[in-house]
């Protein structure tokens, strides 16, 4: 589809004729070369209408001719025919043609060979005609290709490919510098044989009647000889994702359908006339246009002769059919001039046109054309040596994009490449589609422009270069790529033959002569057409749409698009790195997105609209009260018109962005706060949500401004409510009352409600609000966290909600991970030792529920989470809560218990690693232990059961115990941190806890060993002294051995036991349970076997 918009038009015209030339190029800034059949190039100045033209010689007949601009040199290919009758193609560069000739004498000329034969001193710097010959090692040469931006030569021979990089040299006698060419030391053998090659920076288009490959050449490390890849796209069809899917009423009404094979019954009856235009159902959702599956024993006429079948199909085979190699010859090493390096070729595009249809429908590729485009008002440096130094201009970090146009017949298709930091980021996506209205002979790109020779005349069209580039850019609005281009211009032309662009001209060429009649001299005519300037093309474009403004808000909207889309390009992008937009041209681009924003603010209810309008604001670089100012202006002129234009949601919406987006420093006028709170007051009247709660907790500088009266409408707010108070409510009334410095009514406004969670969701989302930057007035970020404290929410939240700030603090390092460990970890640590008394255990008891959050968060999200060594902040962060917990063991009257937790089981901390003994130690062996008054002890033991604290740490921890804990709760934490004394502690003290001891922590030999001696050896002394008449520890013993006869394996239990008959009773006890559960593993995998054996289905 193409819209049709007739607003491009040629500022004036001339006409010149010129005797019919071989091959025609331009070069700048205004002049076209054309070759002639008496070896002579003649030069037409544009721009002098009445001087005639002057020329160069040539060697020999020329059948190609190409401009670069880089080295200002002219390349050929000329055909020359041999005494024995033999045609034979050379390439040649000429130098120095573009000086005049000061007399009509012969002009002349000196020749050489590049890179092997080096001018004479006397020869170089002086302004004489140059031709360089390139040593071509093919037999045969068909075609050509320059690289305006690096100004090497691509030089084709069949399917093989060579290239001749431009060097600048210095003469070791004069030191003057001479151009001239290297041969790179690969050749590139195509698949097909090449009729167009095209070069920009590294990246080859090369094309022929049926077949397009476009590749980059690469210098890697690898050495491939045979490459080919079939990946690169070739479907015309769209793959963008837009930004914004705006469906149409016809697929709103339509139902989605599964992905399902097509059926040609059921598509045939999908495919119904409605209302008179063709309606394609969602049955083929492949993109913007409709596709049909085309079987073999369809033809292309019955495809025509059928209505209902009218549907476009794409020319190309699929990509799976498609492999285009590119195999890579190195020239041998023994050349003079051959350089060692590695060579890789990354396909880019792949295309090939399918076979279908009658012999004389058939496709053929016709023209094609490759751009690149650089980003403007961005500094370069000069060429600097890199991975493949003499394909890239200096320009290439700038580069962002190249797009490629290729066309058949009468279609075309524009390609884009994106490339950011010197890399191709994926594969060709076709961007858009032109149809043309007769058959095409060739296209010419501007940067914002298409213009195509037709068997009729010119065509011009719009692109979407610029919408490609941008599309990706969250922070700039930009127009929809999948809208179809306008042709803007329709101009007929008689006999045409080719077209060429200069500066500030499009050059059509077009002969009237019979080809079949025999002239002496025929002629060709230059229609030289002068080329509007973006401005005057958006002028020209705003003129027609502002008179559909009112009338038709649609068509308005696709002219101001497209007028934008121009200006966009212009001062954007552009083929030339050293380009610079006029001062016009950018205001007129301002202009272009004020107006678009005015558009999108204007839209009736719809967010997203509010949201591209705020972000062409910003492009304009419009202040809130241009933007006030511009939709009253807009809602006059709609009221003259007979409209009504409603802006007041577009104008909230921008507002509240721009409150969100302002810096600190920054200020947005009284006027603009007073008319977003008058808004907020008459969209709470109105029954819509209040926003002002929202907009105080984003916003610093609405914090600031009219303290009184926000506060006034929250508590309004809050009263007129008839549910229960929010909590975003209250949380934006606190923080007003802080600004004011009411820290009592802070807390008051808190306390009114008590929704844990919806406060918890509230400061994670908000949580700047709890920091201050005191290094400077600035919002705080995580990258920036030098000079920051908590803020004086932060120390109310500690006093009135001390679990859910250690909450939201663990949660933004854990779960939304915003912030890190030792960021928050600072700022307790440097705001700790200026609070004293009860202020200061309230900040360590947040400080130290902070902690556990984060370490238990970190192992249930992985449990196999474990501090390493190396993590500094992470152990320190371990030791700081050790020495919490432990303080909470020694102060009497702690504060902190009288805080109720919300949390679970504090057994249950970092995993549940607690061992089951410490249930058979003091404390916990009372039998009115309540969990809830030995929080830290038992916190400390979950702690101690994790392994995570180091060696220095628990050597901390038995010292602190050991001065200053009571034994009833130091001796399970003397016992976890002692390992080596564990057993002899528990003998001594608790023999009774020694059994489960055994089961939860000793599996060694020699851990095993050792407390069967020791228990061994206080039951010889309990049966030293009889008289006490005690056997506990006998008892013990057997109860320990038992145990492990059970649970160990005969070997190593026979290790362990020592020698003696008195313990061949346990002996036997492991054999007999080691054959038990020999027995029973066999009955299990038996009954396995047996289940997956039997036919379950009899059973149901």
């Amino acid at each position: 589809m193409v819209r049709v918009i007739s607003v491009h038009h040629f500022d004036s015209q001339v006409i010149q004729t010129c005797e019919e030339p071989l091959a025609a190029t331009s070069a700048p800034p205004d002049r076209i070369l054309t070759a002639l059949p008496h070896h002579v190039i003649e030069v037409h100045d544009l721009t002098q209408r009445g001087q005639p033209p002057f020329s160069f010689p040539t060697v020999d007949r020329v059948q190609e001719l190409r401009y670069c601009v880089t080295g200002n040199y002219v390349a050929t290919m000329e055909k020359k025919q041999t005494r024995q009758g033999k045609e034979v193609t050379y390439a040649r560069v000429y130098t120095n043609w573009d000086k005049r000739p000061d007399s009509d004498s012969e002009q002349a000329m000196r020749a050489r060979i590049a890179g092997r034969v080096t001018p004479s001193s006397s020869q170089t710097g002086a302004d004489i005609l140059e031709m360089i010959e390139l040593p071509v090692r093919f037999p045969n040469v068909t075609t050509m290709a320059c690289c305006k931006e690096t100004g090497n030569v691509l030089i084709g021979s069949d399917n093989i490919i060579c290239l001749f990089q431009l060097v600048t040299r210095t003469h070791d006698i004069s030191k003057q510098k001479f151009l001239d060419f290297e041969l790179w030391p690969v050749t590139l053998e195509l698949s097909f044989s090449p009729t167009h090659l095209v070069m920009s920076e590294d990246v080859v288009a090369s094309l022929n009647s049926s077949c397009l490959h476009v590749f980059r050449i690469n210098k890697g490390f690898a050495r491939p000889t045979d490459w080919s890849s079939a990946s690169a796209s070739n479907s015309p069809r769209k793959t963008f994702k837009p930004k914004k899917a705006s469906p149409s009423k016809d697929e709103k009404r339509a139902p989605k359908r599964p992905s399902s094979p097509i059926r040609l019954e059921e598509l045939l009856k999908e495919v119904s006339v409605i209302g008179g235009k063709l309606h394609e159902t969602s049955k083929l959702s492949n993109g913007p246009l409709p596709v049909v599956a085309l079987l073999p024993s369809l033809t292309s006429s019955s495809l025509v002769s059928n209505p209902a079948r009218n549907l476009r199909t794409s020319p190309f085979k699929p990509p799976s059919a498609v492999t285009m190699g590119v195999a890579i010859r190195e020239i041998p090493a023994n050349e003079p001039w051959a350089e060692q390096m590695t060579t890789m070729v990354e396909s880019l595009l792949q295309l090939e046109l399918s076979e279908w249809g009658d012999e004389a429908m058939k496709e053929e590729f016709k023209c094609l054309a490759l751009r690149p485009f650089y980003r403007i008002n961005t500094y370069y440096p000069s060429k600097n040596e890199s991975s493949c130094p003499r394909m890239r201009s200096a320009a290439y970090g700038n580069l962002v994009a190249f797009n490629c146009v290729v066309c058949t017949q009468q279609e075309g298709y524009m390609y884009h490449f994106p490339v950011f930091e010197g890399e191709v980021l994926s594969l060709g996506k076709c961007i858009s589609e032109y149809n043309f209205t007769s058959a095409v002979k060739h296209v010419i790109l501007e940067p914002c422009l298409l213009h195509a020779l037709t068997s009729t005349g010119l065509e011009t069209y719009t692109t979407r270069a610029i919408h490609a580039i941008d599309e990706e850019n969250e922070e700039l609005a930009c127009p929809p790529l999948e809208e179809p281009v306008c042709l803007v211009g329709l101009r007929p032309f008689i006999g045409v033959v080719d077209i060429l662009l200069t500066k500030s001209f499009i050059v059509i060429m077009s002969s009237s002569s019979d080809p079949h009649a025999k002239f002496e001299n025929p002629e060709e005519t230059l229609y030289c057409l002068r080329l509007p300037s973006a401005g005057t093309l958006y002028t020209d474009m705003m003129a027609l749409g502002t008179s559909h403004r009112f009338s038709s808000p649609q068509t308005y909207w696709q002219l101001l698009t497209e007028a934008h889309g121009v200006l966009r390009t212009i001062t954007s992008v552009s083929s030339d790195p050293d380009y610079a937009p006029l001062q016009m041209e950018v205001e007129l681009y301002r202009e272009s997105c004020s107006l678009l924003s005015e558009y999108y603010l204007c839209s009736y209810d719809d967010e997203d609209d509010w949201n591209t309008g705020y972000k062409y604001s910003v492009m304009a670089k419009l202040s809130p009260m241009q933007i006030m100012d511009r939709l009253k202006k807009l809602e006059q002129e709609a009221k003259q018109a007979g409209c009504n234009v409603k802006y007041s949601g577009g104008l909230l919406h921008y507002l509240k962005l721009c409150l969100v987006d302002c810096d600190d420093d920054a200020k947005m006028p009284v006027a603009a706060l007073n008319a977003l709170l008058d808004m907020l007051e008459v969209e709470k009247q109105s029954g819509k949500p209040f926003l002002l709660s929202s907009l105080i907790l984003e916003s610093s500088l609405l914090r600031q401004f009219s303290t009184e009266r926000t506060i006034r409408m929250i508590q309004n707010h809050i009263k007129d409510g008839m549910k229960m108070v929010d909590a975003l409510d209250c949380l934006a009334l606190s923080v007003l009352y802080i600004s004011k410095g009411k820290i009592k009514e802070a807390g008051e406004a808190l306390g009114l409600c008590e929704d844990s969670k919806h406060y918890i969701e509230l400061l994670q989302e908000f949580w700047p609000l709890l920091f201050d930057n005191s290094r400077k007035q600035a919002k705080v970020t995580p990258d920036d966290w030098e000079g920051v404290t908590l803020s004086e929410l932060s120390v109310l939240l500690i006093d009135k909600k001390p679990v859910e700030m250690s909450i939201v603090l663990s949660g933004l390092v854990t779960e939304i991970e915003t912030l890190r460990l030792q960021d928050i970890l600072e700022v307790f640590l440097v705001y700790l030792p200026s609070r004293m008394g009860q202020e200061g255990t309230k900040i360590g008891y947040v400080l130290q529920l902070f902690l556990e959050g984060v370490f238990d968060n970190w192992y249930h999200n992985d449990s196999s989470w474990s501090p390493s060594s190396t993590d500094s902040h992470s152990m320190e962060a371990l030791k700081i809560l050790m020495r919490s917990l432990l303080s909470g063991l020694v102060i009497k009257n702690d504060s902190r218990l009288a805080v109720k937790q919300s949390l679970s089981d504090p057994r249950k901390l970092f995993g549940g690693k607690r061992f089951k003994f410490l249930d058979l130690l003091p404390p916990c062996d009372d039998p009115v232990f309540t969990p809830e008054c030995h929080d830290s002890l038992l916190k400390l033991q979950c702690l101690i059961c994790t392994n995570w604290l180091d060696e220095s740490a628990t050597s901390e921890l038995v010292q602190f115990v050991g001065e200053f804990v009571d034994e009833t709760y130091g001796f399970s934490l003397m016992v976890l941190a002692q390992p080596q004394k564990a057993v002899d502690l528990l003998l001594d003290k608790h023999p009774t806890a020694l059994l489960q001891y055994v089961q939860d922590l000793l599996t060694t030999e020699a851990e095993l060993k050792h407390v069967i001696a020791a228990v061994q050896s206080k039951a010889d002394e309990e049966a030293d002294h009889p008289e006490m008449g005690s056997k506990t520890f006998a008892e013990l013993l057997d109860m320990i051995l038992n145990h492990l006869a059970r649970s160990l394996n005969c070997e190593l239990f026979n290790l362990i036991v020592p020698q003696g008959k008195e313990f061949d009773c346990y002996k036997v006890r492991c054999r007999q349970a080691e054959h038990a559960n020999h027995i029973k593993e066999m009955i299990m995998v038996s009954g396995h076997r047996l289940m997956a054996t039997m036919n379950l289905k009899s059973f149901t």
